[in-house]
């Protein structure tokens, strides 16, 4: 859930449908399509109880060949004790680290419509266990008016399905829909 730039944090989560930057990768894939230059970001936060987040995102548009968009998306937690059977610190300390690679292309459709997927490549590790997993994102937003578009995102279709030692997590799809409007820009 955690994903984009400053300006999608000011949003609070309202980016499906306004995206014409490279953090479109993590919200809707099918915005790259409207990136008419070459664009990279970079953003970093630091987050409750010592977490890091940090994501970074570059896109290069094709022409009318659509765009390629590739990302990076981390969460690393702050040292923790490692805890026995009983609850009592062993004295030894281990992170958590959460890391999702994107590559993403969009295409721009008769100056209204776009289309765009995704393929992400999702790990965590944990002390001593590490999984991998893989999804996919598929995304559509169309301009109804100049100051109005919309947008569609179906998140994690098929995963990704990570397991740590024998814990299975499964990301769960997600549809978002989203109206946006930018009357003042």
């Amino acid at each position: 859930e955690l994903a984009g730039d400053a300006l999608e944090f000011g949003r609070g989560g309202g980016s499906i449908a306004l995206v014409d930057n490279p953090s479109s990768i993590y919200h809707n894939p099918a915005g790259l399509g409207s990136i008419e230059y070459m664009e990279a970001m970079l953003t970093y936060a630091r987050l409750f109880n010592g977490y890091n987040f940090y994501n970074g995102a570059f896109a290069y548009p094709f022409g009318k060949y659509g765009t390629v968009g590739i990302g990076i998306l981390g969460l690393v937690s702050p040292e923790e004790s490692n805890l026995d059977e009983f609850g009592i610190p062993t004295g030894e300390t281990f992170k958590s680290n959460k890391n999702t690679i994107f590559i993403s292309y969009g295409k721009l459709f008769i100056d209204r419509f776009g289309i765009g997927t995704t393929v992400k490549i999702s790990t965590h590790s944990i002390h001593d266990f590490f999984g991998m997993g893989f999804g996919f994102d598929f995304g559509a937003y169309a301009k109804a008016f100049d100051w109005l578009v919309g947008g569609i995102t179906l998140h994690h279709i098929g995963g990704p399905r990570i397991t740590l030692d024998s814990d299975e997590d499964q990301f769960s799809s997600t549809l978002k829909i989203g109206l946006g409007s930018e009357l003042l820009k």
